[in-house]
């Protein structure tokens, strides 16, 4: 299937964003990330993401965190839910969006 190219948010679904990928000028409308997908805070700019779309729906991007809740130095972030308990790490929990069809 062929990427739709967009030049903002309004050109995209609801599930997906307006998304510049590295070295290169042209943006496609990519699916926000999902429970667990690895994120990063990108740069918003002129109504387009940089490299990654950020999470879909309440989902947030956070740090990698300890069963103590501290943050891993050097972990990577991914997305979770905005009530996430650092327990629930190893849990399987269903926090597909389903509110969201991809």
């Amino acid at each position: 299937e062929a990427r739709k190219s967009c030049y903002q948010q309004l050109d995209c679904k609801e599930t997906e964003c307006c998304c510049k990928e590295a070295f290169s000028s042209k943006a496609y409308c990519k699916n926000k990330l999902r429970f667990r997908e690895k994120c990063i805070d990108g740069e918003y700019i002129n109504g387009i993401y940089e490299l990654k779309c950020p999470c879909y729906g309440d989902l947030k991007c956070t740090k990698s965190i300890d069963s103590s809740g501290k943050e891993f130095i050097g972990g990577i972030a991914i997305c979770l839910p905005t009530h996430y308990r650092p327990e629930e790490m190893n849990e399987q929990k269903s926090y597909n969006n389903e509110k969201a069809v991809f």
